[in-house]
């Protein structure tokens, strides 16, 4: 082991010993290659976690269960490269999380599965997979999502966003037709699908989309969207007309939807 290395472990759990609340550990300058020191894992007091630009370690050998983070309640993992299994390792690691961030997070064949009793916010920022399913989240409230296929073309690297069971769910977006597909229960909704309570999710207040203005796909899919979530007292749309750069877009709020 090299000193530096070292060095980094004994100051890990140094912070272990001190019972340091808030850490935010970012690998910088690159190499981006370099794995997160497990030493982390043993800092138990920990109450807010942001990590940047490494790889996780791997789980076999880590310690796991509810005691490795028994007080954490919000973790945010930015360009950190991180499999769906051990986001879902954190998560069982951490059993009043309320606050999961993916942020800068490109791994196509990614299929991220949040399951939490205690979650109440879930970001993906910039970020890429193939889905990112909300399975068992009985308190969830916002589901955020907000270019999560950065700079693909569009249907390259769709992203199906799945609803299981989040019966506080009151805020979501910005779903965008052009990079996500919507599922709800077991049910993929696209234009024509029969609405019936397995495939709508009535809890939800706050609704926002992101639609290129005149692709005909993408505001077809608009109304197929909106019946999923009759509930909805304030929408958020943002426009963008594809004769313009990406970077303009116009807003339209309406409220009182329901």
């Amino acid at each position: 082991m090299a000193p530096h290395d070292r060095a980094l472990r004994r100051w890990l759990r140094s912070l272990a010993d001190k019972r340091v609340e808030d850490l935010i550990f970012v690998n910088r300058p690159f190499p981006h290659d370099v794995y997160l020191p497990a030493d982390v894992l043993l800092i138990s007091s920990l109450r807010r976690l942001y990590l940047g630009f490494w790889y996780f370690p791997d789980i076999p050998g880590l310690p796991a269960g509810p005691h490795v983070f028994p007080h954490l309640r919000e973790i945010g993992l930015c360009s950190t490269v991180i499999s769906a299994g051990e986001i879902e390792y954190v998560l069982q690691c951490s059993p009043v999380l309320e606050t999961l961030a993916i942020i800068l997070s490109i791994n196509p064949s990614s299929h991220v599965r949040v399951g939490s009793r205690s979650l109440r916010c879930a970001v993906l920022w910039m970020s890429m997979a193939r889905e990112f399913a909300i399975v068992a989240t009985p308190r969830l409230e916002r589901l955020i999502l907000w270019q999560t296929c950065p700079g693909a073309p569009s249907g390259v690297f769709p992203t199906n966003v799945k609803i299981g069971y989040a019966p506080e769910l009151r805020v979501l977006g910005y779903l965008e037709p052009s990079i996500h597909a919507l599922e709800i229960g077991n049910t993929v909704i696209q234009p024509g699908t029969r609405m019936s309570p397995a495939n709508m999710v009535p809890s939800v207040k706050i609704l926002a989309f992101k639609v290129r203005f005149g692709i005909r796909k993408e505001t077809k899919m608009l109304p197929t969207f909106l019946r999923c979530f009759p509930n909805v007292e304030t929408l958020h749309v943002m426009l963008r007309n594809t004769h313009t750069p990406s970077s303009s877009f116009s807003f339209l709020e309406i409220t009182s939807c329901s």
